[in-house]
């Protein structure tokens, strides 16, 4: 499955999980493909969770995991080392 095909996949299927977020509002902020497998980050400006769309090619099956920002912690690189 091509880049293009995969990432109107991936989109559909967060459509299908959470109907709340238009298709025209996501945007992938990762995505990468090994072998016949296919794996994508997608988010949307209206939205605080991000979904991760697993594709495997070997059986033909989508899996979708949703996710949401818990902490956002700043540190000092500094201070850390």
């Amino acid at each position: 499955m091509g880049s293009k095909e995969f990432q109107e996949l991936a989109m559909k299927a967060v459509f299908q999980v959470n109907p709340n977020i238009a298709i025209s509002e996501m945007f992938v902020v990762w995505m990468v493909k090994v072998l016949q497998n296919n794996k994508a980050l997608i988010s949307a400006m209206s939205a605080d969770n991000y979904y991760e769309v697993t594709y495997n090619g070997d059986k033909k099956e989508l899996y979708v995991d949703e996710y949401i920002k818990n902490t956002n912690t700043c540190l000092n690189v500094n201070d850390t080392l």
